[in-house]
C-alpha cells in the first residue's frame, strides 16, 4: 500500500492523506476523517475531486506510459508525482517471449493432463 500526505496550503497545517493499494483500494482522508473509500481496478487514467475547507482538491493520475499522480488545490499544482515510489516496469512486446510463454503453458498443461489421467486410474 502506498500512503502520501500533503497540506492544502503552506499556511494551513491540515493534512490530506491518500492511501492506494495495488489491489485497487483507494482511501482519501482529511484530518483523519474518511472522505471516500472506493475500489477501482479499471481506470488507467482518472481524477478524484473533493471540496475541503473551501478548497477544491483534485487528484489526477495516469498509468499509461509511466505512473504519474498530481495534486491540484484550487486549480494550481500543489504536489507533483504524489507517489514517486510507484513505477510501471513495462517491457516492450516480444514475439519470442510470447511464443516461449505459450509453449511453456502448453507443456505444463499436457504434463498436468497426463498426470491427472495416470493418478485417476
Amino acid at each position: 500500500m502506498a500512503i502520501a500526505r500533503f497540506t492544502l496550503t503552506d499556511d494551513h497545517p491540515a493534512t490530506f492523506e491518500v492511501h492506494w493499494s495495488w489491489w485497487g483500494k483507494e482511501r482519501y482522508l482529511f484530518e483523519g476523517v474518511l472522505l471516500r473509500s472506493v475500489w477501482d481496478l479499471t481506470s488507467f487514467t482518472g481524477m478524484r475531486t473533493f471540496q475541503v475547507n473551501g478548497h477544491e482538491v483534485r487528484i489526477s493520475w495516469s498509468a499509461k506510459e509511466a505512473f504519474v499522480t498530481n495534486v491540484y488545490v484550487d486549480g494550481k499544482l500543489r504536489v507533483e508525482n504524489l507517489f514517486p515510489q510507484l513505477t510501471l516496469k513495462r517491457e516492450p512486446f516480444s514475439w519470442k517471449r510470447w511464443f516461449r510463454n505459450v509453449a511453456t503453458s502448453l507443456v505444463i498443461g499436457v504434463v498436468a493432463t497426463i498426470a491427472y489421467k495416470y493418478w485417476r486410474g
